[in-house]
C-alpha cells in the first residue's frame, strides 16, 4: 500500500521490512509500539521483532491517523479506543440476540416434543 508490496507467501516480517513498506523509520515503529501497545504486539524470535500481516494493517491505520489525517498521538488513541468500543458493543448485542434465539428455539422444540 505504501512503497512496495509485501511478499505473498511470507508470514512474518522484520522491523526493517515493515519500515520500508510503511515508509517510516524503524525508530518510529518502536515508538508507536510503546504508544499503541494495546494494538501493536509484534512477536519476538531470537530477540527480534516479527510482524504479522495483521500487525502491519494496524500500523497502516496508525500511519493513516497520524500522518494523513494529522491526528495527535492522543487523538489517534482516542479514535482507536472509540472504534474498539463499538466492536465490543456489537459483539455484546450479537451475543444477546443469539441467547434470545436459543431461548425461542428451545421453546419451539418443547412445543414440538409435546405435540409429537
Amino acid at each position: 500500500m505504501r512503497h512496495k508490496n509485501l511478499p505473498d507467501k511470507k508470514q512474518f516480517f522484520s522491523i526493517g521490512e515493515v519500515s520500508a513498506y510503511i515508509g517510516v523509520p524503524e525508530s518510529t515503529l518502536r515508538y508507536w509500539e510503546k504508544e499503541f501497545n494495546q494494538i501493536i504486539k509484534p512477536r519476538r524470535f531470537a530477540g527480534e521483532r516479527r510482524y504479522t500481516r495483521k500487525d502491519i494493517e494496524q500500523i497502516e491505520k496508525i500511519y493513516e491517523l497520524l500522518k494523513v489525517q494529522k491526528l495527535t498521538i492522543k487523538g489517534a488513541k482516542d479514535y482507536l479506543k472509540r472504534k474498539r468500543k463499538k466492536f465490543v458493543l456489537k459483539d455484546y448485542e450479537l451475543v444477546q440476540e443469539l441467547k434470545d434465539l436459543k431461548q425461542k428455539l428451545e421453546w419451539l422444540k418443547k412445543i414440538l416434543e409435546e405435540n409429537a
